[in-house]
């Protein structure tokens, strides 16, 4: 029985070219293959059926409909999957050997949008309709969905590339990347509706940074492959960093940061409450305190303190834009002096406290 094949497509509407490519064929990842090697999954390597094949991918991914056809006796089938926004990531293939084989079930692909607001520093992630169903278990809206990155991080296990990702975000919003640049990652995620939280399931996360007329985008493409390449642990294993964190009663927030983006991913343990919209909203910190922050994350790069702690001022976008909850931070790096991921601590305070 043969495979569904994996295209990408997220170069679409980007202000110049970015070709499609294979990532999982073969019932194996495929990074960033040219689709002129789908000529080796066509039965006798028919260049009337890859032709359709080529034509259909582009049809696809403009009108979001999927296409079907006959050609030579080899069945094809090229379905959309969608990111946010009705916009085609990716394309799923099917070849048959002949217009009677059976069809497998299909892959669960979804696509997401990391969108970053220079204005407002706002960063989320915009997801398409079905990546919360089919790759996080979550049971909810199949429609387009926002988030801020504790709320997916959330249900990690593992993320093998994590310390490359900030910086390949900050070399994008800065423009010194390529149009079309690529990242790829396997991912460990557990389900949301799983009541044992140690079932785990293994994905394959191919991302693209796009540069659109009017801004970049990080567009990715999220891939079930758990049946072909089960989970295991590696790198920073956060099931096991969220037990450790609640093992005591504490009044700080313990979170995963990362420096190259100043983005909390992920809450270890939550932070009391008024810090507790972190979970689910974007921090704003008070422009008098912007140096502070830079000053503590700049004595940590240059190797002049092994961890930093200072006071704030926080808000949150979707709050009263005229309170503030005072609040103080500690910083530490996983390894000193470089640019990437660590720990972040956060304890709610008075404003008295901030004043003294």
């Amino acid at each position: 029985m043969s495979h569904w094949i994996v295209v990408e497509t997220m170069g679409t509407g980007a202000q110049d070219e970015v070709d499609a490519s294979v990532v999982f064929k073969g019932g194996k990842r495929s990074p960033y293959t040219s689709v002129d090697r789908l000529r080796h999954e066509v039965p006798r390597g028919d260049y009337t059926v890859l032709a359709w094949i080529l034509k259909a991918l582009d049809t696809v991914t403009t009108t979001g409909k999927p296409e079907s056809a006959v050609i030579s006796h080899v069945a094809v089938i090229a379905e959309p999957v969608f990111g946010p926004n009705g916009v085609v990531f990716a394309v799923q293939l099917w070849i048959g050997d002949d217009a009677d084989s059976v069809l497998p079930p299909r892959r669960l692909v979804g696509g997401f949008e990391f969108v970053y607001d220079e204005e407002l520093d706002l960063a989320q992630i915009h997801e398409g309709p079905n990546i919360e169903r089919d790759i996080l278990g979550i049971d909810g809206p199949t429609q387009d969905v926002t988030r801020v990155a504790p709320e997916v991080f959330q249900y990690f296990y593992d993320f093998p590339r994590e310390g490359e990702i900030g910086p390949f975000v900050r070399d994008m919003k800065a423009g010194r990347l390529e149009n079309g640049a690529k990242f790829d990652s396997t991912l460990t995620v557990r389900h949301a509706r799983d009541s044992d939280d140690q079932l785990r399931y293994r994905c394959y996360m191919t991302m693209r940074a796009v540069r659109l007329p009017s801004r970049w985008a990080l567009r990715g493409v999220v891939h079930d492959i758990n049946d072909v390449e089960p989970a295991e642990f590696l790198a920073f294993n956060r099931h096991t960093a969220r037990l450790v964190a609640n093992l005591e009663e504490h009044q700080t927030g313990l979170g995963r940061i990362d420096f190259a983006t100043g983005l909390v991913t992920d809450w270890l343990r939550t932070p009391p409450p008024p810090l507790s919209a972190w979970l689910t909203d974007s921090p704003i910190f008070h422009e008098d305190e912007q140096e502070t922050i830079a000053a503590a994350q700049l004595a940590l790069l240059t190797r002049q303190q092994e961890r930093a702690t200072y006071r704030a001022r926080v808000r949150f976008a979707g709050g009263p834009t005229d309170v503030w909850h005072v609040a103080q931070f500690t910083i530490t790096p996983d390894k000193h002096g470089e640019d990437g991921l660590g720990f972040l601590a956060v304890e709610p305070l008075s404003k008295e406290a901030m004043a003294s």
